[in-house]
C-alpha cells in the first residue's frame, strides 16, 4: 500500500505539471502566402508601380497590383495548403493598398472561403479604419465556427472581388501578404493520469 500511495503521488506531481504546461498544447498551422512588404498605414507614394517594384518574384495574386479604378475589377484568389486538423480557432490576416474604402459605400463585391460567404466580417474591417488613396494596410479578422470544417481538410481557397463607386465596376489594389492561423483545442491530460492512478492502486 505505501508503494501504492508513493506512485499515486508521483502521478498526481505529473498532472500538475502537464496542466501548468503541456496541456494548454494543440496542434496549430500558421502559414503566409506573400511577403509584408510595408508597414501599416504607409502611404506608397509611387502607387500601383510603387507596390509592384518591390512585390516582384512573389507568387500571384500578391506579385503586383491587380484591377484598376474606375474600369477594371479587381478579382482575385489565393489557396492554402497544409496538413488538415480538427480545427477549433481560425485567423485570416491580410495586408492590402489602395482599396479606396475611405470613400462611401463598401469596396467589397464578395469575400469567400471556399463556398462560404464572408463578405461581411471583411467588409467590416475595411469600413474600419484605413483605407484612403495607395494607403497600405492590415486587417484581421476571426473566421466563424461555420467554416471550421472546410479549413480541417487542408485546403483553404479565398476569393477576394472589390468594386468601385456605384456605376463602377473597376478598384485597382495590392494585396501583399496573406496569414492563415488554424489551431486545435488540446486534450485533457489529468483526467488520462488520475485513470492510470486508478490503475494502480487496484493492481497493489
Amino acid at each position: 500500500m505505501k508503494t501504492s500511495k508513493i506512485n499515486l503521488c508521483k502521478l498526481f506531481i505529473a498532472a500538475a505539471l502537464l496542466s501548468n504546461g503541456f496541456a494548454d498544447i494543440g496542434l496549430a498551422v500558421e502559414i503566409t502566402l506573400g511577403r509584408q512588404d510595408f508597414d501599416d498605414g504607409t502611404i506608397i507614394a509611387e502607387g500601383a508601380s510603387g507596390f509592384n517594384e518591390v512585390s516582384v518574384g512573389e507568387p500571384s495574386p500578391f506579385d503586383r497590383v491587380y484591377g484598376f479604378d474606375f474600369d477594371i475589377p479587381f478579382n482575385v484568389t489565393w489557396i492554402f495548403e497544409y496538413e488538415p486538423i480538427p480545427v477549433t480557432d481560425a485567423t485570416l490576416t491580410l495586408g492590402i493598398s489602395d482599396i479606396d474604402s475611405l470613400l462611401p459605400g463598401s469596396q467589397i463585391n464578395y469575400f469567400t472561403l471556399d463556398s462560404f460567404d464572408i463578405t461581411l466580417l471583411l467588409d467590416a474591417q475595411f469600413e474600419s479604419y484605413g483605407g484612403a488613396q495607395c494607403e497600405y494596410n492590415i486587417y484581421s479578422i476571426e473566421l466563424p465556427a461555420s467554416v471550421y470544417p472546410a479549413l480541417s481538410d487542408g485546403i483553404a481557397s479565398f476569393t477576394l472581388a472589390l468594386q468601385g463607386q456605384p456605376g463602377s465596376i473597376g478598384n485597382g489594389a495590392g494585396l501583399d501578404f496573406c496569414t492563415l492561423n488554424l489551431s486545435e483545442a488540446p486534450e485533457p491530460v489529468t483526467i488520462v493520469l488520475l485513470g492510470l492512478g486508478a490503475i494502480l492502486l487496484r493492481r497493489k
